[in-house]
């Protein structure tokens, strides 16, 4: 996998194995994983879920829980919780993330546009000015709404 995690080595397994499926990953006595030990050191961690979160733009993100106080078991219903919560987050995330992309897209069209010393107009297909850049309003001598 072609991947570059910028995290240390531990955190990076965790988000490959993460990515390499769907489903929620569980680290606990049940599962068989054992939570990396420079978390388990560093942050107390006892046991963690984790799900990768892929936003329809962009790379993947890491959803995870954490238990510190004690090292547990997570159910089926915590498991079906962290997906639910990796759908939603999925969603809201993307929506950002397009919204985000779309605004800066925006502001290199502007910039192109404005930052030209050509005469830039568009028409709607009955042939009206829509949209003019400031060098035909320059040129014009006069405020885009009155072309």
């Amino acid at each position: 996998m072609g991947v570059d995690i910028p995290m240390l080595a531990e955190a990076q397994d965790v988000f490959r194995v993460a990515l390499a499926t769907t489903e929620a990953v569980a680290y606990d006595p049940a599962s068989g994983r054992s939570v990396p030990k420079e978390a388990a050191d560093r942050f107390d961690i006892r046991s963690q879920i984790v799900l990768a979160i892929h936003p329809h733009t962009g790379p993947a993100w890491l959803l995870g829980m954490h238990q510190c106080s004690r090292a547990r078991v997570w159910d089926d219903d915590e498991r079906a919780l962290i997906r639910e919560i990796g759908r939603a987050v999925t969603d809201s995330l993307s929506s950002l993330l397009a919204q985000r992309d779309l605004q800066h897209s925006e502001a290199r069209y502007r910039a192109l546009v404005e930052g030209t010393s050509d005469l830039i107009l568009r028409l709607d297909r009955e042939g009206r000015i829509t949209f003019v850049n400031h060098q035909v309003q320059d040129l014009l001598g006069r405020p885009v709404g009155s072309c």
